[in-house]
């Protein structure tokens, strides 16, 4: 179904903007919310290497702020299976104590920064699933509100 990727490499995806008609809005393996909503996904990348604030992601859309901030940034891209990662990677955080989060910090690259203090609507992690290179689904985790936002294409 979604493209494979061999191996987990740090990548550098450029600049694109994703397209989404209908999102879904899950804590704890229960949707609870979802619906058609218009929104554009716009990814930058600032530096060509892995660095603080590196990728800026920002969000045209009517989802409200409180559920998921419309402009954010992530230190580092990789691929890893099925998805390509986007993601901030800190040393120490207001986190730890979040299954989720704990889980992905023990599988990723590496640590991208000594410390950050995530807010309640911001994102530590994205997913960007392609078929034939191509987004279809992009995912966020949002560790505080123990959520996970997801898009899809139109």
């Amino acid at each position: 179904m979604f493209d494979k990727h061999s191996g987990r490499q740090v990548i550098n995806f450029g600049d694109f903007s994703f397209n989404s008609k209908r999102f879904e809005v899950w804590q704890g393996g229960q949707m609870i919310n979802s619906g058609d909503l218009k929104t554009t996904i716009n990814f930058e990348t600032l530096s060509q290497r892995p660095s603080i604030a590196c990728i800026r992601v920002s969000l045209s859309t009517l989802l409200l702020e409180t559920i998921l901030a419309h402009s954010f940034y992530f230190d580092i891209s990789f691929t890893s299976n099925d998805r390509i990662f986007a993601a901030i990677v800190p040393d120490k955080s207001n986190c730890e104590n979040y299954n989720s989060y704990a889980a992905f910090k023990s599988t990723a690259l590496g640590i991208t920064r000594p410390s950050k203090t995530f807010e309640f609507n911001e994102p530590y992690v994205c997913s960007i699933f392609t078929i034939n290179n191509i987004p279809n689904k992009i995912t966020f985790g949002l560790p505080i509100a123990q959520s996970l936002i997801e898009f899809y294409s139109n």
